[in-house]
């Protein structure tokens, strides 16, 4: 069912426990039912929402430093993942396009409250 307050908080649930690559927030918003023409939109503007709401922060992994934070503005940051993710059928992606590991999401701690309160309403239903 599309529900983008539940992709986000499904994003937050997600960061509870690890970083949170772009593949995974795509994966989550195609199980959600946006489609490949729509999905491109509703995953950007639910990372851009999420950072510009002070719950993620944007970023990549650094091989044995861990997660970085990118330092530059969500409009900024929003660009640079704009330019590089494309949805595309999976016979369509090329290898060499493989965005999917290009970004990464870390939860604020306003982000893993948010995500735990999310995750025990679940838990409890």
């Amino acid at each position: 069912m599309k529900d983008f307050d539940t992709l986000r908080d499904q994003v937050l649930v997600m960061g509870l426990d690890d970083w949170v690559p772009l593949l995974a927030v795509d994966m989550a918003a195609m199980k959600a039912g946006w489609n490949d023409e729509e999905r491109r939109d509703v995953v950007l503007a639910a990372i851009q929402s999420l950072a510009e709401g002070g719950l993620v922060e944007i970023g990549e992994l650094i091989r044995g430093a861990g997660f970085r934070p990118w330092g530059t503005s969500v409009d900024t940051s929003i660009a640079r993942l704009r330019a590089r993710y494309r949805v595309a059928p999976d016979d369509e992606i090329e290898t060499s396009d493989q965005w999917w590991f290009d970004c990464w999401l870390n939860n604020t701690p306003s982000g893993d409250q948010r995500g735990q309160a999310r995750y025990d309403a679940d838990i409890a239903t």
